[in-house]
Protein backbone atom coordinates (compact mmCIF):
# COMPACT_ATOMS: atom_id res chain seq x y z
CA UNK A 1 0.00 0.00 0.00
CA UNK A 2 1.18 3.50 -0.82
CA UNK A 3 1.98 5.91 2.18
CA UNK A 4 -0.66 8.25 0.98
CA UNK A 5 -3.12 5.98 1.45
CA UNK A 6 -1.69 4.74 4.46
CA UNK A 7 -1.86 8.29 5.99
CA UNK A 8 -5.59 9.18 4.76
CA UNK A 9 -6.64 6.00 6.59
CA UNK A 10 -4.52 6.98 9.85
CA UNK A 11 -6.61 10.53 9.65
CA UNK A 12 -9.86 9.08 9.43
CA UNK A 13 -9.44 6.70 11.97
CA UNK A 14 -7.82 9.59 14.54
CA UNK A 15 -10.61 11.58 13.04
CA UNK A 16 -13.22 9.64 13.89
CA UNK A 17 -11.99 8.84 17.37
CA UNK A 18 -11.81 12.26 18.20
CA UNK A 19 -15.51 13.42 17.02
CA UNK A 20 -17.30 9.85 18.81
CA UNK A 21 -15.21 11.62 22.04
CA UNK A 22 -16.80 14.94 21.33
CA UNK A 23 -20.25 13.63 20.88
CA UNK A 24 -19.99 11.27 24.21
CA UNK A 25 -19.15 14.24 26.02
CA UNK A 26 -22.31 16.16 24.33
CA UNK A 27 -24.14 13.24 25.25
CA UNK A 28 -23.01 12.60 28.53
CA UNK A 29 -25.52 14.83 30.44
CA UNK A 30 -28.78 14.27 28.05
CA UNK A 31 -28.88 10.71 27.87
CA UNK A 32 -27.22 9.90 31.40
CA UNK A 33 -29.49 12.55 33.07
CA UNK A 34 -28.45 12.89 37.26
CA UNK A 35 -26.06 10.27 37.02
CA UNK A 36 -24.03 12.09 34.50
CA UNK A 37 -20.80 11.96 36.96
CA UNK A 38 -20.95 8.34 38.28
CA UNK A 39 -17.85 6.48 37.18
CA UNK A 40 -20.45 3.44 36.52
CA UNK A 41 -22.05 5.54 33.57
CA UNK A 42 -18.34 6.61 32.59
CA UNK A 43 -16.94 3.56 32.47
CA UNK A 44 -20.41 1.68 30.81
CA UNK A 45 -19.42 4.40 28.05
CA UNK A 46 -16.12 3.46 27.50
CA UNK A 47 -16.99 -0.42 27.45
CA UNK A 48 -19.35 0.59 25.17
CA UNK A 49 -16.43 2.52 22.83
CA UNK A 50 -14.07 -0.08 23.10
CA UNK A 51 -16.83 -3.37 22.15
CA UNK A 52 -17.74 -1.91 19.25
CA UNK A 53 -13.87 -0.39 18.13
CA UNK A 54 -13.02 -3.65 16.18
CA UNK A 55 -15.89 -3.78 13.95
CA UNK A 56 -16.34 -0.05 13.37
CA UNK A 57 -12.59 -0.13 12.03
CA UNK A 58 -12.95 -3.12 10.01
CA UNK A 59 -16.28 -1.78 8.40
CA UNK A 60 -14.62 1.63 8.27
CA UNK A 61 -12.03 0.21 6.26
CA UNK A 62 -14.61 -1.25 3.36
CA UNK A 63 -16.56 1.67 3.71
CA UNK A 64 -13.93 4.20 2.68
CA UNK A 65 -12.17 2.15 0.58
CA UNK A 66 -15.26 1.83 -1.75
CA UNK A 67 -15.76 5.73 -1.68
CA UNK A 68 -12.74 6.08 -3.07
CA UNK A 69 -12.43 3.40 -5.13
CA UNK A 70 -14.98 4.50 -6.97
CA UNK A 71 -12.88 7.32 -8.46
CA UNK A 72 -10.49 4.73 -9.78
CA UNK A 73 -7.18 5.72 -11.24
CA UNK A 74 -4.27 6.21 -8.87
CA UNK A 75 -4.53 7.71 -5.50
CA UNK A 76 -5.11 11.36 -5.84
CA UNK A 77 -5.51 13.83 -2.87
CA UNK A 78 -9.26 14.53 -3.51
CA UNK A 79 -9.75 10.42 -3.30
CA UNK A 80 -7.46 10.41 0.09
CA UNK A 81 -10.03 12.83 1.47
CA UNK A 82 -12.98 11.00 0.57
CA UNK A 83 -11.30 8.13 1.83
CA UNK A 84 -10.23 9.59 4.92
CA UNK A 85 -13.95 11.44 5.16
CA UNK A 86 -15.58 8.28 4.56
CA UNK A 87 -13.82 6.07 7.63
CA UNK A 88 -13.78 9.13 10.05
CA UNK A 89 -17.29 8.96 9.81
CA UNK A 90 -18.06 5.42 10.04
CA UNK A 91 -15.71 5.12 13.17
CA UNK A 92 -17.78 8.43 14.79
CA UNK A 93 -21.05 7.11 14.24
CA UNK A 94 -20.28 3.45 15.01
CA UNK A 95 -18.05 4.75 18.40
CA UNK A 96 -21.09 7.13 19.36
CA UNK A 97 -23.75 4.13 18.89
CA UNK A 98 -21.49 2.27 21.68
CA UNK A 99 -21.08 5.22 24.02
CA UNK A 100 -25.39 5.86 23.75
CA UNK A 101 -25.70 2.06 24.34
CA UNK A 102 -22.97 2.01 27.47
CA UNK A 103 -24.77 5.17 29.23
CA UNK A 104 -28.34 3.88 28.66
CA UNK A 105 -27.20 0.76 30.33
CA UNK A 106 -25.31 2.15 33.08
CA UNK A 107 -28.57 4.83 33.60
CA UNK A 108 -30.86 2.07 34.10
CA UNK A 109 -28.43 0.54 36.23
CA UNK A 110 -28.46 3.41 38.62
CA UNK A 111 -31.84 4.27 38.58
CA UNK A 112 -32.36 0.33 39.56
CA UNK A 113 -29.84 1.61 43.11
CA UNK A 114 -31.63 4.21 43.54
CA UNK A 115 -35.30 2.84 43.54
CA UNK A 116 -34.08 0.00 45.71
CA UNK A 117 -32.53 2.49 48.39
CA UNK A 118 -35.93 3.96 49.08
Amino acid sequence: METSVLVAIAAGISLGIVIAYRAGKAMLPVVAGPFARSPLVISFAVIGCIFVLIPAVMVSLLVGGRLGAGQGGAPSADLLFWVALGIAVVIATSLAMGAFAGMLSARLIEQMRANMKR
